[in-house]
């Protein structure tokens, strides 16, 4: 599942889709109107959006919007299991454990797991990528192939698992967006 935020007619929705673009939940932005919890108004729009999922094992996809590491702990304990990018001041001390993006050649990638088991992961393609996951590391690898500027041909670089895992199943709101992009909508003028 994924989640994203979906914009019609001016007005911001937060949504869950699954990566065929099929909506299964949604909630309009509210303005915090209530007090705030540990997670900020962005992970308590994560864990509504999340409701009907609690104890049933599923795997949920997020941008650096959503990621933090209180609400992915939250959601593990709750069996939602999550890979997304991350901001790295959302991630605490944890980040000095990772080797600086600088000492790094592209394809290769540092990698802290916490007491708790939670992955946090940097990997050099053109930039660096951070990436927080419950369930996923960086093996097994695997080879793609990328544009190289000095050598002006393709190259093959490794990519951890938890990229490949994103890079599968991210994109479900992106897509459910297009899809509506095909069906015009709007409001009669008067």
């Amino acid at each position: 599942l994924v989640l994203g935020v979906f914009g019609v007619w001016g007005f911001k929705i937060w949504v869950q889709a699954n990566s065929n673009g099929y909506v299964n939940c949604f909630e309009p932005y509210q303005a915090s109107t209530q007090d705030r919890s540990k997670y900020g108004p962005i992970g308590d729009s994560v864990l509504n959006l999340c409701h009907a999922l609690h104890g049933k094992n599923h795997k949920l996809f997020m941008d650096n919007l959503f990621t933090s590491l209180p609400l992915i702990r939250q959601l593990r304990s709750l069996s939602i299991w999550v890979i997304g990018t991350v901001r790295m001041n959302r991630i605490g001390q944890i980040q000095t454990s990772l080797v600086p993006g600088k000492m790094l050649q592209r394809g290769s990638c540092t990698m802290a797991t916490s007491k708790d088991n939670i992955t946090v992961l940097r990997w050099i393609d053109k930039r660096e990528v951070h990436m927080i996951s419950s369930y996923a590391g960086a093996e097994p690898f695997d080879e793609i192939l990328r544009y190289d500027k000095k050598e002006k041909t393709m190259i093959p670089i490794t990519r951890p698992f938890c990229i490949q895992e994103y890079n599968k199943c991210m994109g479900g709101v992106d897509f459910m967006d297009r899809l509506i992009s095909h069906y015009p909508h709007g409001f009669k003028k008067k």
